[in-house]
């Protein structure tokens, strides 16, 4: 950020990038929120006669923290609310005992 017609331009940036971080990480945590919903939305809607719907340890630990937050959604909804729990609960999920494969 030019302060100075670029002579002795010497201004921390730190404050900023740090606000920005905030904001970077608030937006990941709402990708991955949706993220997770269309993975479990995929599950259930494959077709369970064929290949069989057996899951990893770590997918059935992920899907079933999703499902206990969001239903299976049949019709159009409005999705928001659901996004938003995910969201908050995201940290709960990360340090779950259950997911010890991811450290």
């Amino acid at each position: 950020m030019p302060t100075s017609a670029n002579t002795e331009d010497f201004v921390a940036m730190s404050s900023v990038s740090a606000r920005k971080v905030v904001d970077i990480l608030d937006n990941v945590k709402h990708v991955l929120a949706i993220e997770l919903m269309v993975a479990a939305q995929a599950i259930d809607l494959r077709d369970k006669s064929k290949n069989g719907t057996n899951l990893g340890t770590g997918t059935k630990v992920v899907y079933d923290f999703v499902r206990q937050k969001v239903p299976m959604l049949k019709i159009d909804t409005y999705y928001k609310p659901y996004v938003d729990g995910l969201v908050d609960d995201l940290y709960d999920l990360i340090t779950r005992d259950g997911l010890e494969f991811i450290k």
